[in-house]
């Protein structure tokens, strides 16, 4: 086999790329996570940059789902923010697939809201409100007040495009509540000025006048301002009264002054308040002009009406007035397919919020039975914890019986068989206690058979002797009895650990047999005094569960 250099290079390289892809996949997953974190801590604030981070992410690095949601969803919301009016539905859609039955309430909320957006870019307002229907839907369980206002100012736009008057206004005037509570004082500002031009449309005149001072009590947005602006003139020729001159006076401040961009409806409305002063020559111009650009007849008709029929020449404003009419029977026919389908976007809210409602059923189900699931395990867990106590338990107390028999059996057989050696132990040592009790007797015999003038080595003998009972020598004493008396003195200082040295050298007495009147000199008690201790100390005694109990209280009696 001849070994080819350039395959093993192809093959090393190859190993290489697979061992360094996985290191690869997860760096580019942690910058694509850290670049959304930055675009959407500075969306609402800087939005360029936001969307200038995501369009920096490869998104081949993007591996799972929820990332591709994620993703989807920011990129919507920064051209949204940037006003960037994208018809493309593939931009939002791993987001609208995800979100539909994963993620929290307000990533629902954000990604109906913006998938509404994308489809009424594209036009479709029937489509478009059902999506933004089932946001609101979702933003009733959202803490994001100025969120929750902008699907209803866009609510209210959508319904303003459909000449639903009563409905936009309803959404407006929630708009308002709610970015007033949010503390958001542009976009409150606004949707005042949205709500005041849509009370003007219809007819409610006072209600108008109110939104609109508020409005005008605040100058923010020139070209937002100026629009405004024009409404509010327009209002001064719809009054019962009208004020022409008014009108005249906030057309031209709003062009002038502000920038205005006039729509034919404003020229047309400026034309008859010239009308309206007298000022004939300069209306007939404006007209003339917008003729000239070729502006759309049917938009001017019924303000020529106006016109013609304030100067008299009722023939032309007759045909002015036809002319209008029929135009109008056109929109009523809109309308009503506006209002089919406005029923339609009903619908599909009615459909939407029961298939939400399906959805949590199932949900619901689904945690019963994970919960039932949970329960039956738990049951089982703990009959069977209970059991294996029991089995414990058995085997424990099974243990201890056969420890507890073979104890005795060792027992019995030390008893058996060292029964002899015992004895004889037991013997030797009574023997030495005897011996060396008797050894201090032996000392005194010797002295006094040596010769009857040593009473006083005699006399310092004894007192040797009864040295041992002074209260400086009751660990002698004690450790004396205990030696003799298998640790009787340990014994009484364990079950009585309350009592004192000096109580403990009084017990020692009466084991050694003293009389009430040696104990009443010795420890300089009175004799009804020893006799009134050792009752109460031998009585303590009765009533512990102390080794040999019996036997000390005889050597108390």
């Amino acid at each position: 086999m001849i070994f080819d250099i350039a395959q093993f290079k192809t093959l090393v390289r190859a190993i290489a790329a697979i061992l360094i892809l996985p290191v690869a996949s997860s760096c580019g997953n942690r910058e694509a996570h850290r670049l959304m974190d930055t675009a959407e801590t500075v969306m609402w604030a800087r939005p360029d940059s936001a969307l200038a981070a995501l369009e920096s992410i490869d998104t081949m690095s993007l591996r799972t789902a929820p990332q591709r949601a994620r993703y989807s969803l920011l990129y919507t919301m920064a051209l949204n923010r940037n006003w960037i009016d994208t018809t493309d539905l593939r931009v939002i859609r791993p987001a609208a697939e995800y979100y539909e039955r994963h993620g929290s309430n307000d990533d629902k909320m954000k990604m109906f809201y913006y998938l509404g957006t994308v489809q009424h870019n594209c036009g479709d307002l029937e489509t478009a409100i059902a999506s933004y229907m089932r946001a609101k839907e979702y933003s009733f369980n959202s803490d994001n007040l100025t969120f929750k206002g902008i699907i209803n100012s866009t609510i209210s736009d959508v319904y303003l495009q459909n000449h639903n008057y009563p409905e936009a206004l309803s959404y407006a005037i929630q708009a308002i509540s709610q970015f007033d509570e949010a503390g958001d004082s542009s976009r409150l500002w606004r949707s005042t000025g949205m709500a005041a031009s849509i009370s003007m449309n219809m007819g409610n005149y006072s209600k108008a006048d109110s939104l609109f001072a508020e409005f005008f009590s605040f100058c923010r947005d020139s070209a937002y301002y100026a629009r405004r602006l024009m409404d509010k003139a327009l209002l001064e020729l719809w009054r019962p009264n009208p004020k022409p001159e008014e009108n005249m006076k906030m057309f031209l401040m709003a062009v002038n002054d502000f920038n205005g961009s006039p729509d034919l409806g404003d020229y047309c409305a400026y034309a008859y308040a010239l009308e309206l002063t007298g000022d004939r020559k300069s209306a007939d111009y404006v007209i003339s002009q917008l003729k000239a650009q070729g502006c759309p007849m049917e938009e001017m008709d019924i303000w020529l009406y106006r016109i013609f029929r304030h100067r008299g020449d009722y023939k032309e404003a007759l045909s002015m007035l036809e002319r209008s009419v029929r135009e109008r029977d056109s929109t009523v026919l809109s309308t009503v397919g506006q209002s089919v389908a406005l029923a339609q976007s009903d619908y599909y809210e009615d459909k939407s919020t029961l298939l939400e409602k399906g959805r949590r059923i199932q949900v619901l189900i689904k945690w019963v039975a994970l919960l039932l699931s949970l329960m039956v395990a738990l049951s089982v867990l703990w009959v069977y914890s209970v059991r294996k106590r029991r089995w414990q338990s058995q085997f424990e107390e099974m243990s201890s019986v056969n420890d507890e028999v073979t104890r005795r059996l060792d027992e019995a057989l030390m008893c058996e068989f060292g029964k002899e050696q015992m004895i004889l132990n037991l013997r030797r040592k009574y023997v030495e206690a005897n011996k060396q009790q008797y050894q201090q007797l032996n000392n005194l015999c010797h002295l006094y058979l040596e010769g009857k003038g040593r009473k006083n080595e005699i006399f310092a003998e004894v007192k040797k002797i009864l040295a041992i009972f002074d209260e400086t020598n009751q660990k002698e004493l004690e450790s004396m009895l205990d030696d003799n008396l298998d640790g009787i003195m340990r014994k009484i200082r364990t079950a009585l650990p309350d009592l004192t040295d000096k109580d403990f050298r009084f017990i020692s007495f009466m084991i050694l047999g003293f009389d009430a009147k040696t104990v009443a000199r010795v420890m300089g008690y009175t004799v009804t005094t020893v006799y009134s201790k050792r009752y109460v100390l031998k009585n303590r005694m009765q009533n512990l569960e102390v080794e040999d109990k019996d036997l000390v209280s005889a050597f108390m009696s």
